[in-house]
């Protein structure tokens, strides 16, 4: 009898074991809905993925410029969309044009996705630096499973072992319009770094990167009604007086080159700019053209 109790003790013991670590693997399991928990077994290093602005070295020596001699490494994120929705509230440069900010890219997590960028190796203090910059968004742990090479290729075990990848995604998705549209000034900023790596780079970042356009929808004109009224006018909008508005109503990409609002955008990026715009306006017409033939040019005013 006692050998019984004593057998029917270690088969419980046994299958509450069996359940735990089972459920311990389930939460190790990278999920498409989560980019899970980072690793605390040792003194890690950090790497930050870069998906925007950060891909171009000059804007990350801005923030960062103990970076100036560290390589990037070029690399796809599984399950993260990219999409200009990441809107910056700024009064910058809204004289005259009625503007209220603008929209950066940002990242939401969704199965099936693909986003690439780069890897860039960063300190605790680099990575304090980079807190402040993109304080627009919250840092998320990214699974090692998730990454792999640009081209092809995955990293080795003690590197992934011995290191955490923090993503900075968008706490909200806001598209953007009129009153926060995307600055050119920023787009050449990211064109500027992908170009640095490759063109099948550029052209990938391009065609993973979601509403460069859209057709607006009625909760649009909600929020056009409501820009308008919180800017000041003085007879109530509604949305039937702005429903007849054309194509040119709804433009969310100004040609910002001649007064760039992006507050990145250093000196050496402005002179490549200025001598590479055709080159980067022939890309963008090749991927992205209906966007690009909606692009308006607009003159930011300089505030005095």
């Amino acid at each position: 009898m006692q050998c019984k109790l004593y057998l029917i003790r270690w088969l419980l013991l046994f299958l509450l074991l069996t359940t735990a670590l089972g459920a311990l693997t389930i939460l190790n399991k990278p999920s498409p809905h989560t980019m899970s928990s980072p690793s605390t077994s040792i003194a890690l290093k950090n790497f930050i993925f870069g998906y925007g602005s950060l891909i171009c070295h000059e804007s990350r020596i801005k923030t960062a410029p103990s970076l100036a001699n560290v390589t990037a490494i070029p690399v796809m994120v599984e399950n993260l969309q990219r999409m200009w929705a990441a809107r910056i509230d700024s009064r910058r440069g809204v004289n005259a044009q009625n503007l209220m900010g603008w929209t950066a890219v940002g990242v939401s997590i969704q199965e099936g996705t693909n986003c690439n960028g780069v890897l860039l190796p960063v300190n605790d203090d680099e990575l304090q630096l980079f807190d402040k910059r993109e304080k627009h968004y919250k840092r998320v742990h990214v699974h090692w499973s998730l990454i792999s090479k640009f081209g092809g290729g995955h990293f080795d075990e003690e590197m992934m072992e011995t290191s955490n990848v923090w993503v900075y995604a968008q706490e909200s998705t806001v598209l953007a319009n009129r009153y926060f549209p995307i600055p050119q000034s920023y787009v050449d900023v990211i064109m500027k770094g992908c170009l640095s790596i490759s063109d099948e780079f550029c052209k990938t970042f391009i065609e993973t990167t979601q509403g460069w356009w859209y057709e607006p929808k009625e909760s649009d004109l909600v929020d056009l009604v409501t820009r308008l009224e919180a800017n000041g006018e003085e007879k109530k909008v509604e949305i039937q007086d702005i429903q007849h508005l054309d194509i040119e109503d709804h433009l969310v990409w100004v040609d910002d080159r001649l007064q760039p609002g992006y507050k990145n955008s250093g000196r050496t990026i402005l002179d490549w700019t200025e001598s590479n715009y055709h080159m980067v306006d022939e890309i963008l017409l090749r991927y992205a053209p209906v966007a690009l033939e909606r692009r308006r040019k607009i003159d930011i005013p300089v505030r005095g």
